[in-house]
């Protein structure tokens, strides 16, 4: 857990880098059609590798008996995928007058079947514990990914150069993934005789995966039926700074606590207790990391002059859909992981099919009656919000937490977050306007950090020394000490 969460610090820093240098260099347009993109190609690479990915993390004893016939039929099953979508690609090019989507669309269908080797050793290392190597694995193809991104952005390739990456990560993460594991998934048997019953397990894995990666992007096209391609890359932009959060830190929490909750799955009280602390720890990353950059991005905005103003409507969106979004990350990290860790697939099917189902609504609503990428923002994280705490309440309490521990450990950091942000931002917008802008933002962005830190040490102590038991030693103990806090007893050397 350790080695991940210090992931997280470096590629939350290199993925937000990377979108403010593409911020320069591709128009509001280009993010617009990135977004009708993903949720195109989302509709089908949700069916990527079958669901079984996930039922084999859950079945680990069994994994010398299913890797093979796992990895085959998630083959076929990619093949299938990639297929489906190089015949969709010129009918979405068409349907949205758009030829760049048709390489987009067809990157991304040769990438599905280019990802299955990986997809087992990323299962093998889980399953070992290995989160170090995942961490530096991770680190090292998103440097390939977001520089490949920006370079080809650079070279003139437009909207194309978010997906063209997608093919050299694949590639080096099956090579560097044979190197740590020494898993070569081919060489096992294909057992088809295994596929039905595999098949049968995993329906409700898929169906789940369709609606939260499915259906949860492809709001998108909903929103695109009623605004320009402007206002949904304004939109997209603002989401994006976000969603880079959440894959950092909602992967982080899947791939640590699905094998380690897995192993006592039948104890709901060390799984309830686990939960509590999960929450604390999840809400005390992500309210800085979402809040602050909220925080900080009006001054940046106006700082980087090459962007000539042309990302400042993504100012008041991001700030709102920051309020909703450390709720989404509890809904991501401890309740959608505990129903997989458990094996209540159905359950987990249905929490995303009603987060899918709502979220397309709720945003197709506001983008049909306002047109703005402000009400958007509004709806969504008013959303986003609200399904982040019911259905973390409710799969938690069904472990026999009481509601209250659960509601204490969301809000007790959450509400200290959302002072410190709102006494930042009034300072900024009312006072700090005389300061250059990069100063404003670094000033205001250091206020926030005091008032939050200062905050969580006299209000909820316990919550700082567990999170602090999650990072390693050297990272730690510092801390610790600077805030005036007993020396961690979890903290890793």
């Amino acid at each position: 857990m350790a080695w991940l969460m210090v992931n997280f610090g470096i590629s939350k820093s290199l993925v937000l880098v990377a979108q403010l240098l593409l911020g320069w260099i591709l128009s509001p347009s280009d993010f617009g059609v990135y977004a009708i993109s993903v949720a195109i190609t989302s509709l089908v690479t949700v069916f990527k590798d079958g669901g079984i990915r996930e039922l084999l993390v859950q079945r680990w004893q069994e994994y010398d008996k299913l890797v093979g016939p796992v990895f085959w039929l998630g083959v076929c099953v990619n093949v299938i995928a990639g297929l489906v979508l190089a015949a969709i690609a010129p009918l979405a090019a068409l349907a949205y007058d758009e030829p760049s989507l048709l390489w987009m669309v067809l990157i991304t269908a040769v990438w599905i079947p280019l990802s299955s080797t990986y997809s087992i050793q990323y299962v093998r290392l889980r399953l070992d514990l290995r989160f170090k190597t995942i961490a530096w694995l991770g680190l090292t193809s998103g440097i390939i990914r977001y520089g490949g991104q920006v370079a080809l952005a650079l070279s003139g390739f437009g909207a194309v150069s978010f997906v063209l990456p997608l093919l050299a990560t694949a590639i080096y993460e099956a090579i560097i993934g044979y190197a740590v594991t020494r898993e070569w998934p081919w060489r096992h048997r294909v057992d088809m005789s295994r596929w039905p019953d595999l098949l049968r397990e995993v329906r409700w894995i898929v169906w789940g995966n369709l609606m939260a990666g499915g259906l949860g992007q492809s709001y998108y096209l909903v929103v695109g039926l009623f605004v320009s391609k402007d206002i949904i890359g304004v939109y997209f932009f603002a989401m994006q700074l976000l969603f880079h959060v959440e894959s950092v830190i909602g992967n982080t929490l899947q791939q640590v606590l699905v094998p380690v909750l897995s192993r006592f799955k039948h104890d709901a009280e060390r799984t309830g207790g686990a939960a509590v602390r999960t929450i604390r720890a999840t809400m005390l990353v992500t309210v800085p990391a979402v809040l602050g950059l909220a925080v900080v991005f009006p001054g940046i905005e106006e700082s980087i002059t090459i962007w000539q103003g042309k990302w400042e409507p993504a100012i008041w969106p991001l700030i709102v859909l920051s309020i909703g979004y450390p709720l989404r990350m509890i809904l991501v990290g401890v309740a959608s992981t505990i129903l997989q860790a458990q094996g209540r697939w159905a359950a987990w099917a249905w929490l995303w099919t009603h987060n899918a189902v709502g979220l397309t609504i709720v945003a197709g609503v506001a983008g049909g009656v306002f047109r703005s990428p402000l009400a958007i923002s509004v709806a969504v994280s008013a959303f986003l919000f609200a399904t982040g705490f019911i259905s973390t309440l409710t799969t938690v309490t069904h472990l026999g937490v009481p509601a209250r521990t659960v509601i204490g450990s969301i809000f007790d950091v959450f509400l200290l977050g959302i002072v410190a942000a709102a006494a930042s931002l009034y300072v900024e917008f009312e006072f700090g306007q005389a300061l250059p802008p990069l100063l404003r933002s670094a000033v205001c962005g250091s206020m926030f950090g005091v008032l939050y830190l200062v905050a969580v040490r006299l209000v909820v102590p316990t919550h700082m020394s567990e999170g602090l038991s999650a990072l390693p030693g050297f990272i730690a103990r510092p801390i610790a000490r600077l805030l005036l806090l007993p020396p961690p007893s979890g903290g890793q050397s």
